[in-house]
């Protein structure tokens, strides 16, 4: 039998490599599947081309290197069958959260006679921060995925990635007998108590019908309001104390102050000029340069325009436009208005 542990990314996989018997394999899910594309309609191979696209056009990874993390990443989950075991270690975050449906989704298209047995860890925090004796007694601590679980969490797939935004939305405000839980904690059975208010979390991301902001950007610029802060002042200031859970990490976040601080009316700018365009904090190859500390010290403040917006005098989709994927829907508009006086 081989035993398989799957989990968010390399922090946890790398103590999970320690405390886990030498022949048990780990295998990180490294992908961020709340920004960019993740269209249902497409076949695997489009798809892992899509993600490494859009990852290499964040200058998060380079494309070669993310495919073939992809590629590896989805044979080695395919090849566990009936009388293997595969472990899931998933955080309640969104980030997270996702991960996990995409792979229960994986298994429950195979008939019950083709898949590993399923488990999972029954966490109610985040695992990256704990010590190897923290993480062990979780391996105590695991549940059986159930056939029903599979089915739900396929749904939830298919809600996520599906092009018809309504599907996202119904899914995450209806809650079957499987899901009522809001934590394992709460309930000695359930098995995903996580995965509706991580997608009612995601839901949110749609932009405000008031000033086109999403929450998460709506954040950003009330840090702001008071007056000019550094960019890592506005991400301890702006995240954590707004979330009931921390799901962006600070690579996306500076993804989500650049697309403020772009377009033809910038919501947000730095409060003195720069010359050595260190607006893109993660270079080419996905790893941290000099630019990052420099821009995560960089002062930023609201433009006239960005006031607007954060009291809810403007639209920020007139404004700028918007160009987004939130899981299978492209949010696509072209700014219509100008600058506001």
């Amino acid at each position: 039998m081989t035993t398989l542990h799957v989990t968010n990314g390399d922090s946890v996989g790398g103590t999970l490599l320690r405390i886990v018997p030498s022949d048990e394999s780990v295998l990180p899910w490294r992908d961020v599947l709340h920004d960019g594309p993740v269209p249902g309609d497409v076949d695997a191979d489009t798809l892992r081309q899509m993600r490494a696209q859009f990852l290499a056009g964040q200058d998060w990874a380079k494309y070669e290197v993310a495919l073939a993390d992809f590629a590896g990443r989805d044979a080695q989950l395919a090849a566990m069958r009936a009388g293997d075991h595969v472990t899931l270690w998933f955080e309640p975050d969104l980030y997270d959260q996702l991960q996990l449906l995409e792979i229960l989704a994986r298994f429950y298209v195979r008939t019950a006679a083709e898949r590993p047995s399923i488990s999972i860890v029954a966490a109610d925090e985040l695992l990256g921060p704990l010590s190897e004796v923290q993480l062990a007694q979780y391996i105590k601590m695991q549940r059986v995925v159930r056939e029903a679980d599979l089915e739900l969490a396929a749904e939830g797939w298919e809600a996520f990635t599906s092009r018809n935004n309504r599907l996202l939305k119904t899914f995450a405000q209806t809650e079957s007998a499987l899901f009522e839980a809001d934590s394992y904690q709460s309930d000695n059975s359930v098995v995903l108590p996580h995965v509706h208010p991580a997608l009612r979390r995601l839901v949110q991301e749609y932009p405000s019908e008031q000033n086109g902001l999403s929450r998460t950007e709506q954040q950003i610029v009330n840090a702001l309001l008071k007056g000019a802060k550094t960019v890592g002042a506005t991400y301890v200031e702006a995240h954590a104390p707004n979330e009931d859970i921390v799901w962006l990490g600070d690579t996306s976040y500076v993804w989500y102050v650049e697309r403020l601080m772009t377009g033809p009316v910038p919501l947000i700018e730095f409060v003195s000029p720069t010359t050595d365009n260190a607006t893109r904090a993660i270079d080419a190859s996905g790893t941290s340069n000099s630019a990052d500390v420099e821009f995560w010290k960089r002062q930023v403040r609201l433009t006239g325009a960005g006031r607007a917006v954060a009291e809810g005098m403007a639209n920020a989709v007139l404004l700028n436009g918007i160009d987004r994927w939130i899981g299978g829907v492209h949010l696509q508009q072209d700014a219509t208005v100008g600058a506001p006086n």
